[in-house]
């Protein structure tokens, strides 16, 4: 991996992953498989399902970011979404299970293409929010998102990995990027997936965006009158008294 000037390279100090049901729900696979990280989601069974977690220690950087990617470097064998969440709660690789992990919120999501290679999501203003709150270590969960089939498994390099590859939080140090609130657009004929989605000339094509988007409240999300689109569609985000999220 090659980094930009004034970049810095974090590598987890924890990393894990649980199966969320069944009997292995009580092993800790931080010591029992401790080289590999395993995401996979199934529709049949949570016995089945494994998500991964990552904690990094910021403490000792800058106080805030113009940018910062989560990096894993993965087998990616059929295309699927993987999301990020963040936990605020305490756990340690030596004694995480499914039973006793602790529960995320929200973050971001990256559709994924199969391949093997580093995958990466932008985590930009969960860490700059933490990094403002006096957070000395921040915790990442990956969740797959499934739909009618369940996900293959992706095995994830491991900080432990005699690979090299690891987990990487890349942040680089600089003032936090300015955050938009206010109207995205969806155009099923002019838009562009590429686009910010900011005005109707910058409008989005697909449903892909709106699903990877974490809206604010306040925020508007308008689509082209008599437009069609198919796929599956969700919101996230929340409004609050006063400022709905309208669509």
């Amino acid at each position: 991996m090659i980094l930009s000037q004034g970049q810095v390279n974090v590598g987890p100090v924890d990393d894990s992953y649980v199966y969320l049901g069944g009997d292995r729900a009580n092993k800790t696979y931080g010591t029992l498989n401790p080289d590999e990280l395993i995401t996979r989601k199934s529709v049949a069974s949570e016995e089945y399902t494994r998500e991964a977690y990552l904690m990094f220690e910021i403490g000792d950087q800058a106080a805030s970011f113009s940018n910062a990617q989560l990096q894993l470097y993965g087998n990616v064998v059929g295309s699927k979404t993987v999301e990020v969440y963040y936990c605020s709660s305490a756990w340690s690789e030596e004694t995480l299970t499914g039973n006793n992990r602790p529960l995320g919120t929200f973050i971001t999501s990256a559709f994924l293409e199969a391949g093997e290679g580093y995958y990466s999501w932008d985590v930009t203003g969960y860490v700059n929010t933490a990094k403002s709150g006096g957070a000395g270590n921040i915790s990442f969960i990956l969740k797959d998102i499934a739909y009618d089939e369940s996900t293959s498994d992706t095995k994830w390099h491991s900080k432990e990995n005699p690979s090299g590859k690891g987990p990487q939080l890349v942040l680089t140090p600089g003032d936090p990027p300015l955050i938009y609130n206010g109207n995205y657009y969806v155009d099923n004929i002019e838009g562009n997936d590429t686009n910010s989605g900011h005005s109707p000339e910058e409008a989005w094509k697909t449903l892909q965006n709106v699903n990877n988007k974490l809206f604010q409240p306040g925020d508007s999300l308008l689509f082209r009158s008599g437009g069609t689109w198919t796929g599956a569609f969700s919101i996230k985000g929340s409004g609050s008294p006063g400022k709905p999220i309208v669509i």
